[in-house]
C-alpha cells in the first residue's frame, strides 16, 4: 500500500515545498519520514477510522509540519533522524525504505506533475494537493482554502475534468475520487 502511494506522497511534499527551501528540506527525505512514522503507528491504523492514504497523509502532514519547524528554529535542516525504531527493523527493510524514496524522486511522471502543478494558480494547485493527492473531500477543503464549500466543490470538477484528460495526472492522482 505505501509504495503505490509514495509517488503520490512525493509530489504532494514537493507541491507544498517551497523551491528555496528543497537544498534544506528534501521531498524524498519527507517521504522516508512518513514511512518510518507509519511503521512506528501501524498497528493503530483503524479501517474503521478512514482509508489507509487519509492515514498515511496525515502522518505526511505531521512529519512536514516537523520539518518546516526545525527549518524555521535552526534555519536549516539537520540530516535525516535515525530512531529507534530504524535500528530495530531488518536491514533488508530499511535498504527497501530507502530504495523507494530514491526512486520515487527520480520518476518521470512524478517530476512531470511537480513541474505541471508549477503552472496552476496557487488556490488550484492546494486543491490539486489537498483533493487529489490527499484525498480530501472538496467540501472539506474549502476552509483550509478560505472558500465556499460550492466554489470549492465546483473548482474541483473543473480541476478534476481538465485533469483527468492527463496521463501524468492520472496516475498520481485521485481524480475519480476512488480512495
Amino acid at each position: 500500500m505505501y509504495e503505490r502511494l509514495a509517488p503520490a506522497l512525493y509530489a504532494w511534499a514537493a507541491m507544498r515545498i517551497h523551491p528555496r527551501h528543497r537544498g534544506r528540506l528534501d521531498p524524498a527525505d519527507v517521504v522516508q519520514d512518513v514511512w518510518w512514522r507509519a511503521l512506528d503507528r501501524f498497528a493503530s491504523f483503524e479501517p474503521s477510522s478512514g482509508s489507509f492514504r487519509a492515514w498515511i497523509f496525515r502522518i505526511a502532514t505531521n512529519a512536514l509540519t516537523d520539518g518546516f519547524r526545525r527549518l524555521n528554529v535552526r534555519g536549516q535542516i539537520p540530516g535525516p533522524k535515525h530512531r529507534a525504531a530504524q535500528q530495530s527493523l531488518p536491514e533488508d527493510l530499511v535498504a527497501r525504505a530507502t530504495s523507494i524514496s530514491r526512486q520515487v524522486a527520480r520518476q518521470d511522471d512524478v517530476r512531470s506533475l511537480i513541474e505541471a502543478a508549477g503552472s496552476l494558480e496557487p488556490e488550484d494547485r492546494s486543491l490539486v494537493a489537498l483533493c487529489g493527492l490527499e484525498g480530501v473531500p472538496a467540501a472539506d477543503a474549502a476552509p483550509v482554502l478560505g472558500i465556499s464549500k460550492a466554489a470549492a466543490t465546483k473548482r474541483w470538477q473543473r480541476l478534476r475534468a481538465r485533469l483527468r484528460e492527463s496521463p501524468v495526472w492520472r496516475s498520481l492522482l485521485l481524480v475519480d475520487g476512488e480512495a
